[in-house]
């Protein structure tokens, strides 16, 4: 039986929220640029009695893998606007960041309600984006007896193509993606992350689809990108980023092909951190040796990166 903490794994980074689900453009701004210490000081400032803030805080929560707080912070809001659906949203959020934690005999429950969640969040607003790309991930990852459905993943994408033009190539992606199509998913997802100005997901998506498909020197540079776009809170990108699916092909890479890919990200020290973050994702879904190439490459970039040196001893 397919284990839930592996789909688990793959939405729980990507929960950045967008623009639209809060009516404050500069915190909603921060958050979409990944500018997270930035959204944490204006939140401490803002007033408890609003769900936005709220479901912003319950965010940070998730972010930060703070599974009780991330709950209560949900349960305040949907307390404070049951009828709110991005409250809704973040509670299938938290119970998903809590099915990370749980027992096997818990986490079928507790996928169900996360759906359950994000069901009834599109009940209340239709146009909710974010919550319909959430089930359209979940559909695809969830095994058929916590409501897993191609078909309703894809009747997902078709609805998100008729409410937001931008938002199309990414759901269009994910689906290929998941229908093991990486070389299509990964046009798709670099076309979405120029057009899509209010969500960075499909900036997760590009590594992820180019790291499938063998395209070493866009993954590196997305990673570099990443990094570049939030340096300070990169490692959770990883670490819940990446679902380990079996199904996919080996990934095969050596030190020069690494280096030799990365060779235009400047300064050394960007580039070492972003092959080290390569790296992490690569032994994340258990590609050991394409992982001790990348560990190796980064610290031909930089001799200094203690983590890079102490992650390769740990696979040696």
């Amino acid at each position: 039986m397919k284990s839930l903490t592996i789909f688990a794994l793959s939405w729980i980074a990507l929960l950045t929220p967008t623009a639209e689900a809060f009516a404050d453009s500069k915190i909603a701004a921060a958050f979409s640029g990944l500018r997270l210490d930035e959204a944490r000081r204006m939140l401490a400032a803002a007033p408890r009695d609003e769900p936005q803030v709220l479901y912003f805080l319950a965010h940070l929560a998730i972010w930060d893998h703070e599974t009780e707080r991330a709950l209560s912070l949900a349960s305040q809001c949907l307390e404070l606007d049951g009828d709110a659906s991005i409250c809704h949203e973040v509670w299938g959020a938290a119970l998903s960041l809590q099915l990370l934690d749980s027992p096997m005999f818990e986490q079928y429950g507790l996928a169900r309600q996360s759906r359950g969640a994000w069901e009834h969040a599109v009940e209340l607003d239709p146009t909710n984006l974010r919550v319909r790309m959430m089930l359209l991930r979940y559909y695809r990852q969830a095994p058929w007896i916590a409501g897993g459905s191609r078909k309703k993943a894809l009747a997902q994408e078709r609805k998100i193509a008729q409410l937001s033009a931008s938002r199309a190539s990414e759901a269009k992606g994910l689906n290929l993606y998941f229908d093991g199509d990486y070389d299509a998913a990964l046009t798709l997802f670099l076309k979405a992350r120029a057009q899509v100005k209010d969500s960075f997901d499909p900036g997760y998506y590009v590594p992820l689809a180019a790291a499938r498909a063998g395209d070493h020197t866009t993954g590196i540079r997305a990673f570099a990108e990443l990094l570049e776009a939030n340096p300070d809170d990169w490692d959770g990108w990883f670490y819940l980023g990446y679902a380990r699916l079996k199904e996919r092909p080996a990934i095969n890479v050596s030190e020069q092909t690494l280096t030799d890919a990365s060779e235009d990200i400047e300064p050394p020290s960007a580039r070492a951190r972003s092959l080290y973050a390569y790296g992490r994702m690569l032994d994340h879904i258990e590609e050991q040796d394409a992982a001790r190439a990348a560990f190796a490459a980064a610290l031909g970039a930089d001799s200094e990166l203690t983590e890079a040196a102490r992650a390769l001893d740990a696979l040696r």
